[in-house]
């Protein structure tokens, strides 16, 4: 969504898309603590390290600065 939304320049639908993300990480990371973020989405492996509250946290941070500056658009 975030990769079409940005390529036809709906900033809209992007700030959207990463605001989503960003929800969605913190939310499961505040229920299960550590979880995969880095790996969560390589099809080539079978095992997953997990990654610290503290990552993610910054990961949510970031998202949610994405999605602000393309809202802002």
């Amino acid at each position: 969504m975030i990769n079409k939304s940005e390529a036809e320049q709906r900033w809209d639908l992007a700030g959207v898309g990463y605001f989503m993300k960003a929800w969605g990480w913190m939310v499961l990371t505040d229920m299960h603590g550590e979880i995969i973020v880095k790996e969560a989405i390589d099809p080539t492996r079978a095992t997953f390290d997990y990654d610290t509250q503290e990552y993610v946290y910054s990961e949510v941070l970031r998202l949610v600065d994405e999605s602000i500056k393309d809202l802002s658009r």
